[in-house]
């Protein structure tokens, strides 16, 4: 089977593991008993055919659903000879994945396919042996999985794979079963987790519109509610953290026979945190969201970065951590220890949003505060490497072992780092008058400073608009988060003004890149052979400085277009090509699907939907969002 696209696939999961399914009934990545364990099918990212897939035999249509916006997938198949549906879902609290065939009419004879491997993906090699009427994967030394089905099964002539082949008529059905570590052999034979008590947990536990009047109402709804519902699927239960997502890395890494390439490990950013606590506390209002589970998880969340702040203190902090808290140790990952200055503004937004929403902050979470806004106070003259993830593409080159700092590349004062050393020393001056403490007046002092130098060095009046970095007049989308974190006035001409280069220099449609276009080499396309495309993050991002600008029906209608976009089961890869749809990147995109829902809570804001907390990236005074004239009904 060949490569297929994002379009194809949907994702399922249990709050603890996760799965990708693509519309012809094939698991091409699957980790349990978590979202960060290695998967146990790479066909989602490497050439080898390494899937778990139930069809029919011969030719076939199929289409793909979820059920009423849960993680559970519905496949239909339709031949010549008969209809039938295949049902995948995960139980709650449990590391299994349950398949089931319902014949709809006509009669149909499917073939089962377990070709279970790591390739690729890391050291788990996999071997299969009979084992009470299914089939026993070993994978590893310790790691036991179990194929259980109502198909009649055969090993392959390798010792690796397990198929199956069965017919069947019109209300006929047939369940299959992969079941990870030792479980007890009367759960393995008597037990098949209903599908009905799964899908009572999600409804139970989701958006729901109780109230004439959903702040989440517009083309964009039922969008909003599946992104919301990804963002549940990539929080690590065990942790609090939240991972970029199930599949990590770009399509054009994939691997092939001349370059075998070793994917990254799940991570965590703390530049999501922010970002996802305001989206969780927007969503906790009664009639919309389970409220209790909702903010516990930004409890959780924040609780996992203040042990990490705890331990490393500010000159240690990475941008990135394992979904454990792990510190990053891998070369393949070189770009995430060199020096970047942007991490600690992003740990001061996520501090205020907790503030806003417990009205407090832990004592030991005040003194990582301090610990930082020092250390900005000392640092933010020196010139980083930039956030790479954040657009400065220059920095990077793509190695057989994944992303790294370019060897040639050199640190830069670059006006993003910059910008958010401001809102560090902002921020933490903020928090010590709402808390009833005092501000080192080096931190008042610096940010004066800072502000100044910003504007001064990094804003170029020829252009309009705040540049990429001191030493040069290029242009970077990175200048949106001037219009966001409160540095200027909305209606500041350096803002607006910024705001309408990005859009003239980096749109194409209602899409932004992460890189200028007329750049040619530049970027992406001298990494790859390829861009990877426009950056749905910077898109969505923009609609949100539309909506917060006053300009609210141009960010209405960018936002629907842009949610048009997703695919059918309402997943969003990082980036698109405007062409023809496709996507690639994380798949699905935490940061992406946070953007979303952000920019629908802006817009929402913006015509006059009564959302409970501030916009995130705001300050802890946020302004109102809008002149009362430029909110329309």
């Amino acid at each position: 089977m060949k490569y297929l696209s994002y379009g194809d696939y949907g994702v399922l999961g249990n709050t603890t593991g996760a799965a990708i399914l693509s519309r012809y009934g094939s698991i091409d990545w699957c980790s349990l008993p978590y979202i960060d364990s290695p998967s146990h099918f790479s066909a989602f990212l490497t050439d080898e055919p390494s899937r778990f897939q139930i069809r029919p035999e011969g030719d076939f249509r199929s289409q793909q659903r979820p059920v009423d916006s849960t993680p559970v997938l519905e496949t239909r198949f339709e031949t010549p000879f008969g209809r039938g549906r295949l049902l995948d879902w995960m139980p709650i609290g449990k590391a299994a994945l349950h398949r089931e065939i319902e014949m709809l009419e006509g009669s149909i004879t499917w073939a089962l396919t377990c070709s279970p491997s790591s390739s690729g993906l890391g050291d788990q090699s996999f071997s299969a042996e009979p084992f009470r009427g299914g089939v026993l994967f070993r994978a590893g030394k310790n790691d036991l999985i179990h194929l259980r089905s109502e198909f009649s099964l055969s090993i392959g002539k390798t010792g690796r794979s397990a198929t199956g082949r069965i017919k069947l008529s019109a209300g006929q059905r047939c369940r299959t079963s992969w079941i990870w570590g030792r479980e007890p052999l009367s759960h393995l034979f008597t037990s098949h987790d209903s599908v009905d008590d799964v899908m009572k947990f999600w409804k139970n536990s989701s958006h729901r519109c109780e109230s004439s009047r959903c702040n989440l109402a517009g083309p964009w709804h039922d969008v909003a509610v599946r992104s919301a519902t990804m963002i549940r699927l990539l929080t690590a239960p065990y942790s609090g953290s939240l991972a970029e997502g199930i599949a990590v890395n770009l399509p054009e890494l994939r691997t092939d026979a001349d370059r075998p390439v070793h994917l990254s490990e799940r991570y965590a950013w703390i530049r999501d945190i922010a970002l996802a606590m305001n989206t969780l506390a927007q969503l906790s209002q009664p009639g919309h969201w389970d409220q209790p589970e909702s903010t516990h998880a930004a409890e959780d969340l924040f609780s996992w970065l203040a042990d990490i702040l705890e331990r490393d203190r500010a000159d240690r902090l990475q941008p990135a951590y394992l979904l454990d808290g792990g510190r990053l140790q891998s070369e393949n990952v070189r770009a995430l220890h060199e020096f970047q200055l942007d991490t600690y503004g992003q740990v001061l937004l996520a501090a205020v949003e907790y503030y806003r929403i417990f009205g407090k902050l832990p004592e030991r979470v005040w003194n990582s505060i301090s610990d930082i806004a020092d250390y900005v106070c000392q640092v933010w003259r020196r010139p980083d490497y930039g956030s790479w993830h954040f657009g400065h593409w220059g920095q990077i080159e793509i190695s057989p072992d994944g992303p790294r700092v370019d060897p040639n590349a050199r640190p830069e004062h670059f006006v993003a780092s910059k910008l958010f050393c401001w809102v560090a020393l902002d921020r933490a001056c903020s928090l010590a008058q709402s808390l009833g403490k005092s501000a080192d007046s080096r931190w008042l002092e610096q940010r004066r400073i800072l502000h100044r130098t910003i504007c001064d060095q990094g804003y170029d009046a020829a252009q309009k608009s705040f540049v990429r970095s001191f030493s040069d007049r290029e242009l970077d989308p990175t200048a949106l988060f001037i219009a966001l974190v409160g540095f200027l006035p909305l209606d500041d001409p350096r803002v607006t003004g910024t705001l309408e280069v990005i859009h003239e220099r980096f749109s194409e449609g209602v899409f932004i890149y992460p890189f200028h276009p007329s750049h040619g080499n530049v970027g992406p396309v001298s990494i790859l052979e390829k861009g990877p495309g426009a950056s749905l993050f910077y898109s969505f991002l923009y609609t949100s400085c539309l909506a917060r600008s006053g300009r609210t029906d141009e960010a209405r209608d960018r936002l629907a277009e842009l949610c048009s976009y997703a695919n059918p089961l309402g997943a969003f890869g990082e980036y698109v090509n405007p062409a023809n749809g496709e996507m690639s990147g994380s798949f699905p995109s935490a940061e992406v699907h946070l953007a979303l829902i952000q920019a629908v809570i802006d817009v929402g804001i913006s015509r006059g939907r009564g959302f409970r907390y501030p916009r995130a990236f705001s300050p802890i005074a946020a302004p109102p969002a809008v002149p009362k004239e430029a909110i329309s009904a």
